[in-house]
């Protein structure tokens, strides 16, 4: 048996390259609803694995419910659009009737502009479309913070 080796290797071309997660200043308590159990716990792992503090719910008056507990600390709704009941878009609307200035992430199946189509969506809100990364999640957690 021969093994053919390099005589150097070139570090920087060997080595893949660093993730470009966006690194959060802070643990983020966020509060997810989403009725697809299998998406539910990946999106959950994800957000842990990110280092944030997740509140899980599969409905909307589930996630109300919590919203009107005091003691429950959310700083961003992640919410799917399109869910049983009651959409995304009035889950938003009474959630900030409980808690004016919560910050919203809306998970989609379908791209944003057809959403927007709809009137279910305004695109000044931020938004992930599924199926989605650990990168592009800690992207648009940060770029839902931010937003005023």
């Amino acid at each position: 048996i021969k093994v053919y080796l390099p005589r150097s290797i070139d570090s920087a071309a060997a080595a893949p390259a660093p993730s470009p997660r966006v690194p959060s200043a802070r643990a983020v308590a966020i509060l997810l609803v989403e009725d697809n159990p299998m998406v539910r716990e990946l999106t959950q792992q994800l957000l842990l694995t990110l280092g944030h503090a997740v509140t899980v719910t599969a409905s909307p008056e589930h996630a109300l419910a919590l919203c009107e507990q005091p003691n429950t600390p959310i700083d961003l709704l992640m919410t799917d659009v399109v869910m049983p009941g009651m959409n995304g878009k009035e889950l938003v609307r009474q959630a900030r009737a409980i808690r004016p200035g919560i910050r919203v992430l809306f998970s989609l199946d379908v791209g944003a502009d057809v959403i927007a189509q709809h009137g279910v969506l305004d695109t000044s809100i931020s938004f992930i479309q599924k199926p989605f990364g650990i990168d592009e999640l800690a992207a648009k957690i940060h770029e839902a913070l931010e937003r005023p």
